[in-house]
């Protein structure tokens, strides 16, 4: 596999292409994180795009940290048509090492990666390591008194309390976003 670096090569992978996720968008990271402020790695087989992984340096490089307002970001991996299972390890295993030689070497490298990234070892065998944090998803809210009446009585009352508290609103006021950016 070869490898290209920056973020020309990472936006030149369709933002269609399967697993690709909000935040793993070149669009999303330009928001949050500047046009300069991210950089990538992507590996290619034949000159496609069959991997990427984005990150966000600070510190002068010195740390890869998460982008701000971004839940989860890390390597994407497109599996070839009509893989069968058995070999599905051993693709993302030679994916996920090329990427992870290809990475800048830092002091401090964090990222949460998406729940549907489930096969981390070939990073542990590069010598990174992990802390499991669990994320909860609630399906279908569109039936919202079946899912609070699985609530605590405690928790239903919280969350009637922040209603009142709080106020919810969609905007594009793009002001308003950047100062959140920026903290």
């Amino acid at each position: 596999m070869d490898v290209k670096r920056g973020r020309d090569a990472y936006r030149s992978i369709p933002e269609e292409a399967p697993g690709r996720h909000l935040f793993n968008q070149a669009w999303w990271l330009d928001a949050v994180c500047g046009e300069d402020g991210w950089d990538a790695v992507v590996a290619e087989n034949g000159g496609r795009p069959v991997g990427a992984w984005a990150y966000r340096p600070v510190w002068g490089g010195h740390i890869v940290n998460m982008p701000p307002l971004t839940q989860s970001i890390g390597p994407w991996i497109e599996y070839p048509e009509g893989q069968k299972p058995a070999r599905r390890l051993g693709w993302e295993k030679d994916v996920l090492s090329t990427l992870a030689d290809a990475l800048p070497r830092t002091f401090f490298f964090v990222q949460n990666v998406p729940r549907s990234f489930t096969n981390w070892l070939p990073l542990f065998w590069k010598g990174f390591r992990q802390t499991t944090r669990y994320t909860y998803v609630i399906e279908n809210l569109r039936d919202m008194p079946s899912i609070e009446s699985g609530f605590l009585d405690k928790t239903r009352n919280e969350i009637r309390k922040a209603e009142k508290a709080l106020t919810v609103e969609e905007t594009v006021n793009i002001p308003l976003l950047y100062g959140l950016v920026q903290g």
